[in-house]
């Protein structure tokens, strides 16, 4: 890396630093009294590229503030180990903000922003990090003369540091990991003892729970059992009130009680019955008979007599068709003769009769009306003829019609005729009329006649809804010998029990007593249930104790199997503890005889670098007296002396080849970086490496300097002062009283600015 450019704002000192157009190859010297600002310009150099200095760590960068500003700005310019130039500026301020960024040099955006980013690209493009930078290219004032910074470098760059760091910390892990073992060694034990004492069985849990499997299902079974012994007390008790209930209702029946309620009743009693028969028998078996066998038969005997109405029934029904088929109101029932007519076809008869002798009296009445106007003329003109011949009507009969006294003997006959034909013809019209009237007065006795069936039809039609009784009563007034016959069967036969006061008293007694027997026997199968329920619920509860047995057994056995598990795990676990250990231990032992063997083969080669490059070095800046150097296993530096023959240690020299002596070593160790790191052509900042030298040994050393290394073609060395001969590219002179240091391009002078 070959620094290019430097440019820099309100960094510690420096109110502005520009340096431009620096030279690529040569010594760039700065000088200056103390506090001038000469170490000023290297640190600005390594924040620039790293984002810290040597004073301030990282994480202080606000601290390079310049003291009264509130921010800063850097800028360097560099050319790379790729042949690239590019340029790294950076700026932070008091807040701790801290903005980066990263460009070639001739482009306008940059390919890298951010403080992370920008360190780890300068690192791949100049090879090394900040401290192998100080460790190397970077001589500060303060750790020229410590040799344990510098063997520190060497430890660093050889390798060995950190074979030695891994060793020591491989020692260390042993010894922890011993002290470690020894507690899981006695840990192990302890889990295995408990294991032992645990004795666990394999079968023992597996038995239990197939115990436990068994009487689980024994209580699930019984709990079955009694759920349906309850729910058959409870069906016994519904139908054992059910049918009390029913036996309440039909003792309540009298002589009202109509035949469909009798009906009724024997319906809802054998059903009640078979309900209760029903539920004894699921709650015991075989009592069903016993327990209804009286209601039962008290019911079966009810329906017989209720049964023995219906030949009633249906002589009722037979007569209720034919009085409706009289009254025209149904078809002819099949008994009837085919002869007979109904009430609506005599009548209707009747009336046609009526209507054709009302058909035949019209002609008496208009042969009446004219013989009887035919013989009042007659016998009205023979009276006026004969005994008023003066009287007006005479006078016209006379001179209009020319009658005279002798027509009597025409007229007479013709009176006479007449007066008996109207005789003949009003008794005819009289016995007509007789008759028609007749025919009127039998049809209106056909319609009341049908009237009055109806009524009985409609009476008879309602007599089921009246009571048993009323219906007997009603249909004994019936004029219908079938009828009166069934009735009588019945009347006299099995309804009589159901037609008495005392015999339905008689009849209803027996229905009570077998209502009680029926209760008594289901209270006894109810007593007898519940004790067999109240006794199974005794031996579950039993098997209830041995099943919280079983599961305090198995609880207890399955804590021993996780216990048993546990310590397996714990033991495993131990084990593998141990054996990971015992083979890290194993590991870091071999690591330590693999990294002793390559600490020697590591120190070895590096000494022959070393060696190589210190031949060329050092005999130039110590005048030949000291030619070349070793490092022991130790890393102790000795040098070889020419004049003594042999090596001698860095306490043996005096104080200024000692300083020439660490110089050398340090541009050996940076020599050592560029060729292991493949770096190019790299500058060298060395500060205040003469602080110890004489005037002859500076001289000479700067004369030296360029020729140490062909990679090493920039070198910034500074110093409070140089002679006036010093072979400078630049020279930057710095002074207490400047903020600004401003070095112009082309030229190889520069001052500070007050």
């Amino acid at each position: 890396m070959i620094i290019t450019s430097v440019h820099a704002k309100n960094v510690l000192r420096y109110a502005e630093l520009k340096l431009t157009n620096l030279p690529r190859r040569g010594v760039i010297g700065i000088s200056g009294a103390n506090e001038s600002g000469k170490t000023t310009i290297a640190e600005i150099l390594c924040l620039a590229l790293f984002g810290r200095t040597f004073s301030h760590a990282e994480d202080d960068f606000q601290k390079n503030i310049k003291w009264g500003e509130f921010g800063a700005s850097v800028a360097v310019g560099f050319l790379a180990k790729d042949k690239h130039n590019y340029l790294v500026t950076r700026s932070f301020d008091a807040d701790g903000n801290h903005l980066a960024q990263l460009r070639r040099e001739g482009e306008d955006e940059p390919f890298v922003r951010g403080a992370t980013a920008v360190n780890e690209n300068i690192a791949q493009l100049c090879g090394f990090t900040y401290q192998r930078f100080i460790d190397s290219f970077y001589l500060a004032q303060r750790n020229i003369a410590s040799p344990s910074l510098l063997l520190q470098t060497a430890k660093a760059l050889a390798g060995v540091e950190t074979f030695e760091r891994v060793a020591t910390e491989c020692e260390s892990d042993i010894h922890t990991l011993q002290e470690e073992l020894t507690p899981l060694h006695s840990s192990l034990a302890e889990a295995r003892r408990q294991r032992s004492e645990l004795d666990i069985q394999v079968d023992a849990l597996p038995n239990l729970q197939t115990e436990r499997n068994a009487q689980t299902t024994a209580i699930a079974e019984r709990k079955k059992e009694n759920t349906v012994r309850q729910l058959a007390l409870d069906r016994l008790r519904a139908a054992t009130a059910e049918i009390t209930e029913q036996v309440k209702k039909t003792m309540q029946a009298t002589l009202n009680t109509s035949l469909q309620q009798w009906l009724h009743y024997a319906e809802n009693l054998e059903t009640a019955t078979q309900n209760v028969d029903a539920a004894s028998e699921g709650a015991e078996s075989g009592s069903g008979p016993r327990l209804t066998g009286a209601l039962q038969s008290w019911s079966e005997d009810l329906r017989k007599r209720l049964e023995a109405f219906t030949p009633v029934r249906n002589a009722t029904a037979a007569y209720r068709q034919r009085l409706a088929w009289l009254v025209g109101q149904g078809e002819r029932p099949a008994e009837v003769d085919a002869r007979a007519r109904s009430l609506p076809d005599q009548r209707a008869q009747i009336l046609s009769q009526g209507e054709e002798i009302r058909g035949k009296r019209t002609r008496p009445i208009i042969g009446f009306s004219l013989t009887f106007l035919l013989m009042v003329m007659s016998w009205g003109a023979l009276w006026f003829l004969n005994y008023m011949p003066d009287h007006a009507i005479g006078q016209w009969l006379s001179n209009d019609l020319q009658l005279q006294v002798a027509h009597t003997t025409v007229l007479l006959p013709v009176a006479a005729v007449s007066s008996g034909l109207s005789l003949v013809l009003l008794v005819m019209v009289f016995v007509l009329t007789e008759q028609m009237l007749t025919a009127r007065q039998k049809a209106a006795r056909l319609q009341a006649d049908r009237e009055a069936i109806k009524a009985q039809l409609q009476s008879v039609e309602y007599l089921p809804q009246q009571s048993l009784i009323t219906e007997v009563v009603a249909l004994d007034a019936c004029d219908d010998p079938p009828l009166k016959e069934a009735l009588t069967q019945f009347v006299r036969g099995p309804g009589a029990a159901l037609l008495d006061t005392e015999a339905l008293a008689a009849f209803l007694a027996p229905l009570e007593a077998a209502s009680l027997t029926c209760q008594e026997d289901a209270d006894a199968i109810t007593r007898r249930t519940t004790e067999e329920i109240r006794s199974v619920e005794t031996n579950m509860a039993a098997i209830q104790q041995d099943l919280e047995r079983l599961d305090q057994a198995i609880t207890e056995e399955e804590r021993r199997l996780n216990k048993a598990a546990q310590l397996d795990q714990e033991v495993a676990a131990l084990e593998k503890d141990i054996d990971g250990k015992t083979h890290s231990i194993e590991v870091r032992r071999i690591a330590q005889n693999l990294l002793a063997g390559s600490h020697r083969r590591l120190l070895s080669r590096f000494n022959l670098e070393m060696r190589h490059v210190v031949s060329k070095i050092m005999p130039k800046l110590t005048e030949e007296r000291y030619e070349t150097m070793q490092i022991d296993n130790d890393l102790n530096v000795r040098v070889w002396s020419s004049e003594k023959g042999h090596f001698v240690g860095l306490n043996e020299i005096s104080g200024g080849t000692y300083n020439q002596v660490m110089l050398a070593i340090r541009l050996a160790l940076s020599q050592a970086l560029i060729t292991s790191s493949v770096c190019g052509v790299e500058c060298l900042i060395l500060d205040e490496p003469f602080a110890f030298f004489d005037a002859q040994r500076t001289q000479k050393t700067l004369e030296i300097l360029p020729q140490v290394s062909p990679e090493i073609e920039q070198m910034w060395i500074i110093a409070q002062q140089f002679a006036d001969s010093s072979p400078f590219a630049l020279h930057l002179s710095c002074s207490r009283d400047s903020e600004v240091l401003i070095a112009p391009v082309g030229e190889y002078e520069a001052l500070g600015e007050g």
